[in-house]
């Protein structure tokens, strides 16, 4: 499955300003984590809604744009370097230091790859409102995206529902609810503001609230501030500022060593076929086995909480039955090599290694999907200081 959080790729600046728009275009460098904080859910999208409370921008920035939105987007083609199709509504909340008397506008807006990612914008909003956010699959092939400001007093004109044409056969597998720190045209992150916390309430998909287990999480960064959702509860949760616990980093430096030798080893089978060196299978086999023993010595010589201690312990014992295959594969000849690749995946596919991986992610409260080492050195050492 092809990840991919695409989100509003626009230059935003000449969409809610006109006069700020060549300060706005100077991009950022990319951060750590990316631009997107928040849970993506994965499976086949009928439904998706939640209530948000519009965040207030702090006034510091001369000129600053965040959204808080949801969002549905499918698979796109192997063969494409194009994003597959996306639609999402939700509010932009944006900051120019030169409009006067008030610097600051909210509006609600949609986007999607039909409209090339420009915002469409529908209605103005103010900080603190309660906006119902909501995307569903209509007869006949139709996207209805709606949004209504639910605060008491709110005019009737703060609503506002439209009708989109995905296109036939386009099928949803995920569904998004995120704070975002937008993009300009050339993909660099435009400035970001200070913000209260964005809220998200009755978080549905498919009418039903998703389980913890089954979200993925992500974070936002910029500079040395990362933002990130609180855990799921009562179906609701908040992006705020994130602050990792000590032990969730130690988790984080100890697994990066394995995860980045087991993408390099799936990298380098993946060109594999049967002239392949008997000393290439055997050296690149025996490093992905060596890294997994070390790995495996470095989780078991650890104290853990009792919050994920016995996970560890199982995420060890499925480690060492993977290097154990690892293993048998360095004996496999090149002429046998189909085969052993193909009982090595159906043992990695047995294993779970991956499902614990994940429930102690959750319950440490980290991503499940991490940058490069080298990045995330760089971020244990920025978060240790």
């Amino acid at each position: 499955m092809r990840r991919s959080l695409t989100g509003i790729v626009v230059a935003l600046a000449a969409v809610c300003f006109g006069s700020s728009v060549a300060a706005a275009q100077t991009p950022s460098v990319q951060s750590l984590f990316g631009p997107f904080a928040g849970y993506v859910w994965y499976g086949h999208v009928h439904q998706t809604s939640a209530v948000i409370t519009v965040p207030t921008i702090a006034h510091h920035s001369r000129f600053a744009v965040a959204a808080t939105w949801i969002g549905v987007e499918g698979e796109g083609k192997l063969s494409s370097a194009d994003s597959g199709p996306f639609f999402q509504i939700g509010v932009i909340e944006s900051q120019d230091a030169l409009l006067k008397p008030d610097p600051d506008v909210y509006r609600v807006f949609l986007s999607s790859t039909r409209l090339g990612f420009r915002p469409r914008m529908l209605f103005k909003v103010q900080p603190g409102d309660q906006v119902r956010l909501s995307i569903r699959f209509a007869s006949h092939a139709r996207l209805i995206l709606s949004a209504v400001d639910q605060t008491p007093g709110a005019p009737a004109s703060d609503s506002s529902t439209v009708t989109l044409h995905p296109g036939r056969g386009v099928r949803f597998n995920q569904a998004l609810w995120i704070q975002e720190d937008p993009s300009d045209r050339t993909g660099g992150q435009l400035p970001y503001p200070g913000l209260s916390s964005a809220q998200f309430t009755n978080v549905l998909v498919d009418e039903q609230p998703p389980n913890l287990l089954t979200l993925e999480t992500t974070w936002l960064s910029r500079k040395a501030r990362i933002f990130g959702p609180t855990r799921l509860r009562a179906s609701g949760f908040a992006v705020q500022r994130e602050h990792p616990s000590a032990e969730a980093l130690r988790y984080e430096r100890l697994v990066v060593p394995e995860d980045d030798a087991a993408y390099a080893f799936n990298a380098q089978t993946e060109l594999w076929t049967t002239r392949t060196s008997q000393h290439t299978i055997s050296s690149v086999a025996e490093a992905l086995a060596r890294a997994l023993e070390r790995n495996i010595r470095s989780l078991r010589d650890e104290h853990w909480s009792e919050n994920v201690r016995r996970l560890i312990g199982k995420l060890a014992a499925a480690s060492n039955r993977d290097r154990l295959a690892v293993l048998a594969l360095a004996k496999a000849t090149p002429a046998h090599l189909p085969q052993a690749l193909r009982v090595l995946r159906r043992a990695f596919a047995m294993q779970p290694i991956s499902f614990y991986s994940l429930w102690i992610k959750a319950r440490l409260h980290i991503p499940r999907f991490t940058p490069s080492g080298l990045a995330v050195e760089h971020y244990i050492k920025q978060q240790a200081s």
